[in-house]
């Protein structure tokens, strides 16, 4: 870059800012939930493989269903090893069920939730980093507009999450996603897949 000319970096630096900022109005308009299609089911598949002595070894699978009913209602329903966790989130109100009774969700705890993006779009991505547009391909006989790019995260480490998100090249809807993570010596992999029913209804928990 520095034996470029002045003129020449000039030129460079506002065509690789438009394409830049392009691909990020690209995406976000094709990650904003369209209100139009419906409610719809993020299913998740969650994978572990720890290395031990050198050794690989994958953990048991577990599994996540989110419904969605825009624009402002979410129904989790966790299963793992650890124990099963439900939630439900309308608005700016939430609840979650523990040891099967249902206990309202703190005010403070659902601010940070609709900050972090729990409504307004179908794959979370708060200030994404690295953000490629990879344009259209061919999957399995569809045609597939991807995306890839980061999102740090600070808990057990700092570290990032790599996502690649799949939506169709001709209805503009999501299709799946991956999300891949290490922790240590700990590799995370979640394979989503995007499932539109009308016939999906959230209402408050009794």
């Amino acid at each position: 870059m520095r034996l470029l000319a002045a003129s020449a970096i000039s030129v460079l630096l506002v065509t690789a800012g438009a394409a830049y900022a392009d691909c990020v109005t690209e995406f976000t308009e094709a990650n904003k939930t369209k209100l139009e299609a419906g409610p719809y089911r993020l299913i998740m598949r969650n994978q572990t493989t720890n290395e031990v002595g050198g050794k690989k070894y994958a953990g048991k699978p577990t599994s996540q269903t989110y419904e969605f009913a825009p624009p402002d209602a979410v129904h989790l329903n966790d299963k793992s090893p650890l124990g099963d966790t439900e939630a439900i989130y309308m608005g700016k109100t939430g609840w979650t069920k523990e040891k099967g009774d249902w206990k309202s969700v703190p005010a403070a705890e659902m601010s940070t939730l609709i900050e972090r993006g729990l409504y307004g779009t179908y794959f979370n991505a708060p200030k994404p980093n690295s953000l490629v547009c990879h344009g259209v391909s061919v999957n399995s006989g569809l045609r597939v507009r991807s995306y890839s790019y980061a999102i740090p995260v600070e808990d057990i480490v700092p570290r990032e999450l790599a996502i690649t998100a799949y939506f169709s090249a001709d209805s503009g809807l999501p299709l799946a996603a991956v999300v891949e993570t290490m922790v240590v010596k700990t590799f995370h992999r979640t394979e989503m897949a995007v499932e539109f029913d009308r016939a999906i209804k959230i209402q408050r928990p009794n």
